[in-house]
């Protein structure tokens, strides 16, 4: 079987990377990583303690050093997105060899998505020089297959960076484009999970990541009562911070921008990165949310009295 001609590298979601902190693992899949938890407070361990500056290293010494696999730590609990079984399926059925024209890219899931995107590009560099020179196929380009989040890390790669250049197509499984009602509802209502009578709260950790205000909802959700929708950037909403709403939204606008830019400067249609979204559409989602003024923020599976679905996460 002849070699895929391109570069495939797989980009996973938020909580997707795991993560280790002067190589002991914080966040991961295996049972002693759960367990951390609880006795060693890795979930403080990964909180960040001020503001995220953009700035590429924190100097927390916590890095991302492999994709999580489909091991579940505790059924019922947590739940979080593998790779390994996506990782076989692609490598056994396409032309693709490990280390060559396919590649992982774990990241610091906590950080704004600009950091990572930063990083992408050097490590997307970096690899497709070295498959040209491999393969002798100087016209080789990358193709992205990215998970959630990882959709919005390789667009703002694309639309912001230039990556269009060298990125021939990005597919997207369930990337929340225009954000997810999880996000606003783990910020305002809080992260924790019981399982026989431990609780494991994490609330304050995943309220301090950046990334995570980059996943709530771009368009009006908040309904107050009165039947209008409003943006987050609009309401006061308890533990959610405006500056950093406003921030996140800000990160979104530049991706539209560049793209509207880009588009517009690239005549040619095959000059242009290919994006193709594969989404979910019949799974119980969240899509709008209602604001009493007080107690919990209550999600609904609805907009506009409609209910569009879903995945779960990602509404149609």
């Amino acid at each position: 079987m002849a070699r895929y001609s391109d570069l495939v590298v797989l980009l996973p979601g938020i909580t997707g990377s795991v993560l280790a902190k002067d190589g002991e693992v914080l966040w991961g899949t295996a049972a002693r990583d759960f367990w951390r938890m609880f006795w060693e407070k890795s979930l403080d361990q990964m909180q960040l303690r001020s503001a995220d500056n953009g700035d590429d290293d924190l100097g927390d010494g916590i890095e991302a050093i492999g994709l999580v696999s489909n091991v579940t730590i505790v059924p019922g609990l947590l739940k979080i997105d593998g790779y390994s079984n996506t990782s076989s399926y692609l490598t056994g059925n396409l032309p693709l060899t490990r280390g060559e024209n396919y590649f992982e890219f774990p990241y610091d899931w906590r950080r704004d998505n600009r950091v990572s995107a930063r990083r992408l590009e050097r490590f997307c560099h970096e690899k497709l020089k070295l498959w040209r020179e491999l393969s002798g196929n100087e016209a080789a380009k990358i193709v992205f297959i990215a998970h959630s989040m990882g959709g919005l890390v390789a667009r703002y790669y694309i639309e912001c960076l230039e990556g269009w250049k060298c990125v021939r197509s990005l597919i997207t499984l369930g990337t929340p484009y225009r954000g997810s009602l999880n996000a606003l509802d783990s910020i305002c209502n809080g992260t924790k999970k019981k399982f026989a009578g431990f609780e494991v709260d994490g609330s304050h950790a995943f309220r301090s990541f950046q990334s995570l205000y980059q996943l709530l909802p771009t368009y009006p959700v908040i309904d107050l009562g009165d039947g209008a929708l409003r943006r987050t950037t609009e309401v006061d909403l308890p533990f959610l911070e405006a500056d950093r709403a406003a921030q996140a939204r800000a990160f979104h606008s530049e991706i539209e921008e560049a793209a509207s830019a880009n588009v517009a400067a690239v005549a040619n249609l095959n000059d242009r990165t290919r994006i193709v979204p594969v989404i979910g559409i019949d799974q119980p989602t969240s899509q709008s949310a209602m604001w009493a003024g007080a107690g919990p923020l209550q999600m609904l599976r609805s907009i506009g009295g409609e209910d569009d679905g879903g995945d779960q996460t990602v509404p149609q």
